[in-house]
Parts: C-alpha cells; structure tokens; sequence
C-alpha cells in the first residue's frame, strides 16, 4: 500500500472514532510530533559533555549498569 493509501485508510478510520479518549490521544501525538524540532549538537558541545563524563567517571558520580537495572525493576 503506498502512502497515499495509508493516509486515507487513516482518515477514513480516524472519523469513524467514538472515544473521545483515543481522539485526545492522536491529538497530543500529532503535536508532539509538529514540535520535535531536532537540533544536532555542535562539535563543542559534544566535546563539553565528554569531558564531564570523563570527569564524572574519574570521581565515581556513576551507576552500574547491573544497579540502574535493579533500581529500575523495583519503580514496577
């Protein structure tokens, strides 16, 4: 199915929704979408969040990947 196709079985779908719920839904997403406005960083800004990585490594200011994975199971 091309595009053009995809796009109209969408709307034929979308008006024949009932649930206000869902509705809301594809409204929020729709605008989420139309505000993700990516913005690559610059060579200095990565270097930047490096070199604070590299500093929080040397201080221990991190958490294991096994510990992160455990605090993460327990928010369930």
């Amino acid at each position: 199915m091309d595009l053009a196709s995809r796009k109209l079985a969408f709307v034929q779908a979308f008006l024949s929704l009932e649930d206000e719920q869902v509705i809301r839904s594809f409204e929020q997403l729709l605008s989420e979408n139309q505000q993700n406005t990516f913005t690559p960083m610059t060579k200095e800004r990565i270097n930047k969040e490096i070199d604070v990585a590299l500093e929080d490594s040397k201080n221990n200011r991190f958490i294991e990947h096994h510990t992160l994975k455990s605090k993460m199971k327990s928010f369930n």
